[in-house]
């Protein structure tokens, strides 16, 4: 039984070793390993097992013979078990550089774990290619760390959560909004810029909620049931929290509706606002000024200041609610000058 069980860890600590120090670039022989487990666990083994060991990996295709090794030489093997591509950890790795509100040190660690999913030669590249990170962020990073692990075990658990919601007051400090408690059904967590959202239902509300994760407070996942999206009072909300995963647009919550506008510009820069999959060419004008689009939003003060951020560029052409609220709002903030 022991020698069983002296083997069964010498191979799981070839393997390692060989999921560290060899890829397709870099190999071992049964030497180099040799001289690994006696460095690093203190195993002692002669080649001849290190090679059995090694063949057993072969055949569960973990690990390859280097190319053109003859059986009876020892050329070496490399671990060929990696899940991803170089330029597949590289895209991980600067979506997870441009990830606002956490610290350098976080996204610098998470960024070292990534890096680790390949073997040294590609580990090597993506250390010489790796986005340089100075931004600090203040006591942010801790909520948002601690609120996304708590929320996504509520979301995995199917069960309510309950907290305090914060935003910032003119000296920057947290303030606790006039809401009180939050008790909340919690759905989907998602990411709009900078920031993550949970998206929630909460009793008496008439649409589904989003809270910005980094101002949660005091998270407390309840023993109650979420109320699944397709039982909700307000109606089954299935494809509406779909759309909030495939949806950039920061119109987050509000009745569904389709905006037409003419657009005197480039149309990826409507894409970039409201989302590629919620733009959609019509016609162009007839007078040769721009083209017309079709966007599909939720109605409410996000929609809003996203056309206002599109400038004189645009105009809006219906539907009246929409056209008469967007020039009540202009002529309001020509008032004011």
């Amino acid at each position: 039984m022991a020698n069983k069980e002296g083997g069964r860890k010498r191979l799981l600590a070839i393997l390692d070793i060989l999921k560290k120090h060899s890829d397709a670039e870099i190999h071992m022989t049964s030497e180099d390993i040799r001289k690994k487990l006696m460095e690093d666990y203190d195993i002692e083994a002669d080649r001849r097992s290190i090679r059995t060991d090694v063949k057993a990996l072969i055949e569960f295709e973990l690990v390859e013979d280097a190319p053109n090794c003859a059986k009876r030489d020892d050329r070496g093997c490399f671990y060929c078990g990696q899940a991803f591509d170089d330029w597949e950890l590289k895209m991980m790795i600067d979506g997870i550089a441009q990830t606002g509100y956490f610290k350098a040190e976080t996204l610098n660690r998470i960024i070292d774990q990534v890096a680790d999913l390949s073997g040294p030669s590609s580990r090597q590249l993506l250390t010489e290619n790796r986005p340089v990170l100075e931004t600090e962020i203040d006591d942010s990073d801790f909520y948002l760390s601690l609120n996304l692990d708590a929320l996504m075990g509520a979301i995995k658990q199917r069960k309510q959560v309950r907290f305090q919601y914060f935003k910032l007051d003119e000296k920057k400090k947290p303030a606790l909004t006039g809401e009180g408690i939050h008790v909340v059904n919690p759905y989907v967590i998602t990411k709009r810029g900078f920031f993550y959202y949970l998206v929630t239902y909460k009793d008496g509300d008439q649409f589904i909620r989003p809270f910005r994760i980094d101002r949660i407070r005091n998270v407390e996942v309840l023993k109650e049931k979420r109320i699944p999206p397709e039982r909700l009072p307000i109606g089954d909300m299935t494809s509406e929290l779909k759309a909030y995963r495939k949806n950039n647009t920061d119109s987050f919550t509000g009745q569904s509706t389709s905006v037409e506008v003419l657009w005197e510009d480039e149309p990826s820069v409507l894409y970039d606002v409201f989302g590629l999959s919620n733009v959609e060419f019509v016609r162009a004008d007839k007078d040769g000024s721009g083209r017309v689009f079709v966007i599909k939003v939720q109605k409410n003060q996000g929609l809003y200041h996203n056309l206002l951020r599109l400038g004189s560029k645009l105009t809006v052409l219906g539907p009246a609610s929409v056209k008469d609220e967007y020039v009540s709002m202009v002529r309001e903030i020509c008032g004011k000058y």
